[in-house]
């Protein structure tokens, strides 16, 4: 085993330069290189630079997966290209991290899992959705509600590439995934009562689920991009009182008007992937459980689209 693990990146947008913090803390990792467009390289290089982190850039698909140095990928690049990157990745032997979703379809997720196998290296899906501060606070005093009566998030964020269709794909796989599954999850399996969906390419997007849970309980999920934000809002309502988080009133938890602890820092799933190829670490999250993700959340377009 090497000293330190080689890491390539494909794409620095987004959650990989929070990533890269990670890395050069890493006492078994380094980056070695990373993947960009042609004419981006100089946002990289300011990139690397503001993070004191020293690495080839490569604008070459092929050159940088044959690269005998990089033992591992990560690929954070928008959600519509990481099935293709992944199975590059795959292909060429090193062990992947891909940021969620992990595909668009089961079909290709689970091409994907299959040609890990084969090629016997580490797929790492980062559905951190449940590594989260704020759900692990949830989850933490859901007990205290009693019976749960409602639970309703609101998110609303910025544009980025999330509003263009062509780089986010399906809204609900892309988006709405992370609230799924965090509602399967707190609360168990559940029936959608209806979807709707609103957009205009390229501006904003913005849908709304509505969930029955168990013992009659309500579920509503709102998440939009391009519209106002950053907002993020979340209450669950049970027997005994309720759960209240609103960002617009300062990053704090309530239950029943009074303040809570709130937990501070999830985990690093960086770190779990270097750990997963160094010493067989189990990953925060298995493939088969955020398939299961993936899965909740094409029903909701089935269901969009039978009902339009």
């Amino acid at each position: 085993m090497k000293e330190k693990i080689g890491i390539g990146i494909v794409g620095l947008g987004g959650f990989a330069q929070n990533r890269l913090n990670s890395i050069k803390n890493s006492k078994k990792a380094k980056l070695v290189a990373v993947l960009t467009r042609k004419g981006r390289e100089n946002n990289v290089k300011e990139v690397l630079n503001n993070k004191g982190v020293i690495a080839d850039i490569e604008i070459d698909e092929n050159k940088f997966f044959s690269r005998n140095d990089i033992d591992a990928v990560i690929v954070s690049v928008p959600n519509i290209l990481h099935y293709k990157f992944a199975k590059m990745s795959i292909l060429s032997g090193k062990h992947t991290l891909v940021e969620y979703p992990m595909t668009q379809t089961l079909n290709q997720y689970d091409e994907l899992v299959n040609l890990s196998k084969e090629k016997n290296v580490i797929l790492h899906h980062a559905l951190t959705v449940l590594q989260e501060p704020l759900f692990i606070s949830m989850k933490k005093n859901k007990e205290k509600l009693g019976e749960i009566i409602y639970s309703h998030i609101r998110y609303f964020g910025g544009k980025k590439w999330y509003v263009d269709s062509s780089l986010r794909g399906d809204p609900f796989v892309s988006l709405h995934i992370h609230f799924l599954y965090q509602f399967y999850i707190l609360f168990g399996e559940f029936q959608v009562l209806s979807a709707i969906l609103k957009e205009k390419d390229k501006e904003y997007v913005f849908g709304s689920i509505f969930l029955k849970l168990k013992k009659n309980a309500t579920g509503i999920i709102d998440f939009g991009m391009g519209l106002k934000g950053p907002s993020y809002f979340w209450s669950i309502v049970g027997e005994n009182g309720f759960l209240l988080f609103d960002s617009e009133k300062g990053n704090q938890l309530f239950f029943n008007g009074e303040k809570i602890p709130f937990e501070e820092k999830g985990i690093d799933d960086t770190e779990n992937f270097i750990e997963q190829i160094v010493s067989g670490a189990k990953p925060h999250i298995t493939l088969e459980e955020s398939r299961k993700a993936i899965e909740i959340s094409l029903n909701i377009s089935k269901i969009l689209k039978n009902d339009t």
